[in-house]
């Protein structure tokens, strides 16, 4: 069976036959440079952008790397003619060592069944979703809040989800409610949040799963998808994946962000996902109450990546189509699609049209595709 090898910016997009239709792309410019953690290292896992009623004017977006303390904020414009493009800015803090003033009980390695204890090093940033709710808007930044998937390590930096306010176009903003200059964003230090694990350690069917080894024995409780519509959070788990099923755990997202004393106990549950056996590699959030979700393997990275929409109303789910795979040119690294962001919803009815950008981690500034389904 063919494999047609399109080259484009160092890499190799391959075009494998697939059980879904294999989703059209066009690679995406970028200006700048997506921050990593050490030189060439690529790490990608988390964007969200801010709407614009303006088709061809850049839209504001915060990207997250999960082997940094920091976030990094950007810009993804489409033009006239289709052609998409990323314009890299400044990095954005999030969170200190020391995680002081994080709101509810911070978790400890003794929640966990994790091999070690790490340090706080790394916020483990997975998801970033951009709502606005309550007439303010804000970026909601989540940790994978599960053991290291290489070593199995405890990071309590891990476990937190953190909100930057943000203007309704996607300007992170201060208390005075001003868009902060971009040499004072690194040292943001935003409100943040231990409680997202107390709702997941709670949650109906997966709940057990919580602080488990992300292994085929353990099958750990791992988050890598968000989306907020109507100040409810849906969080995405790339595992635990039971019954050939993929979960989302529902919360109220300004629950999360009240105190214990004031809300003791968070209102949760539990929706599964027929998704072919994968599990939730990221979402976004769709108008008319839909989510698009991007899911892979659940252990492991060695597999297909697919998009499908699921409608929470009906709780139907459609296969859109199978991402490209992607590779580095000299062939030894292949791309784990984690993130997606829509950038046309398409039909509402035959998602014929849906566009989005796919990146993947582990290749250079995320090797971003711009997709479409044709269906």
């Amino acid at each position: 069976m063919k494999r047609i090898l399109l080259i484009s910016a160092g890499l190799l997009v391959a075009l494998s036959p697939a059980f879904a239709e294999t989703l059209a792309m066009r690679p995406v410019s970028i200006i700048g440079t997506i921050i990593g953690n050490e030189p060439g290292e690529y790490n990608v896992s988390g964007l969200a952008c801010a709407p614009n009623n303006v088709p061809t004017s850049p839209r504001n977006c915060v990207v997250v790397d999960d082997e940094l303390m920091s976030a990094q904020s950007l810009q993804v414009a489409k033009d006239a003619t289709g052609a998409v493009s990323i314009t890299t800015g400044p990095a954005i803090g999030l969170i200190d060592k020391d995680l002081k003033n994080g709101i509810g009980r911070r978790p400890v390695f003794a929640d966990t069944a994790c091999a070690e204890e790490g340090k706080t090093n790394e916020f483990d940033g997975e998801a970033v979703a951009f709502a606005t709710h309550g007439g303010k808007s804000y970026y909601y930044l989540a940790g994978s809040h599960g053991c290291g998937r290489n070593k199995a390590r405890f990071k309590a930096s891990a476990f937190v989800l953190a909100r930057l306010p943000a203007s309704e176009n996607g300007e992170v903003i201060g208390k005075d409610g001003q868009a902060v200059a971009a040499a004072d964003l690194p040292a943001l230090r935003p409100e943040f949040s231990h409680r997202l694990a107390e709702v997941l350690r709670r949650a109906t069917t997966v709940g057990s799963h919580f602080g488990k080894l992300l292994d085929a024995t353990g099958r750990g409780l791992n988050v890598e998808g968000l989306a907020v519509i109507d100040e409810v959070a849906y969080v995405g788990l790339r595992g635990p994946v039971l019954g050939g099923k993929a979960f989302i755990v529902i919360a109220g997202i300004n629950d999360v962000f009240r105190s214990p004393s004031e809300l003791p106990v968070i209102a949760s549950r539990t929706i599964e996902l027929g998704l072919d056996g994968f599990g939730i590699r990221d979402l976004a959030a769709l108008p008319g109450n839909r989510l698009l979700v991007l899911a892979g393997p659940e252990l492991g990275e060695a597999g297909r990546y697919r998009l499908y929409i699921y409608d929470i109303g009906s709780g139907v789910t459609k296969t859109i189509g199978d991402v490209p795979e992607v590779r580095s040119f000299d062939r030894k690294k292949i791309g784990k699609a984690e993130v997606v962001m829509v950038l046309d919803p398409g039909d509402a009815a035959s998602a014929r049209g849906l566009q989005a950008v796919v990146m993947f981690d582990g290749l250079p500034n995320g090797a971003p595709l711009a997709i479409e389904s044709g269906q």
